[in-house]
């Protein structure tokens, strides 16, 4: 099983042992401290993406007002959580998809793709964002 890019052991490292630069990681665009926090967002749906572009195996990556959310198709649905992870700034809607998780491209941190929540360390998590389909279009609330 595929779980990120990164090939540094997932646990007890320091930060300096794993890099974001790390040549395994080279290549995949993360975003600065101040990127990942929280940006309001106004209370409407925006137009993302067309449900034919989602696949059940991966993600897309879209940009909503000034944040940056992943969506995943869930059968005839589509899941929301906010694109960036909360480790190094990895974007979430490029990571591996399975068995309802997303694996960050960066090293491997799976969430949950229902609650936000990481599997492997219950501190973190992403904000999960409501969708609806429409007419074959996917839109995205945004929140406040």
């Amino acid at each position: 099983m595929r779980r990120g890019n990164c090939k540094w052991p997932s646990r007890r490292r320091s930060r300096s042992s794993c890099p974001a630069s790390s040549p395994t990681c080279r290549g995949v665009k993360t975003a600065s401290r101040a990127e990942r926090k929280a940006t309001p967002m106004s209370d409407e749906y925006v137009k993302v993406a067309a449900f034919d572009e989602l696949r059940d195996d991966a993600g897309i990556q879209r940009t909503v007002g000034d944040r940056e959310v992943g969506l995943f198709r869930d059968g005839d649905g589509v899941l929301a959580i906010d694109g960036v992870c909360p480790h190094v700034g990895g974007p979430l809607g490029e990571g591996f998809v399975e068995d309802g998780k997303v694996y960050c491209p960066l090293h491997g941190w799976p969430f949950d793709l229902k609650t936000g929540k990481c599997t492997t360390n219950k501190r973190a998590k992403v904000e999960c964002f409501q969708t609806k389909i429409e007419d074959g279009v996917v839109f995205v609330r945004n929140q406040k």
